[in-house]
């Protein structure tokens, strides 16, 4: 989590439920970085050469 910049400061590790939590915000953050990519490479290709 720390690698990806995940606040879990207000969980406990290695407790079930907040070993979910981690979890889910890591993959929250990770398909959000990736959704952010894919939207740059997006607007690349669409927008013309003079606005890139």
């Amino acid at each position: 989590c720390a690698q990806q910049n995940v606040d879990v400061s207000d969980l406990t590790a290695h407790r079930a439920l907040a070993d979910c939590e981690m979890t889910r915000r890591l993959i929250h953050a990770v398909n959000s970085q990736i959704e952010n990519q894919n939207n740059q490479n997006c607007d690349s290709v669409t927008k013309p050469s003079s606005e890139a």
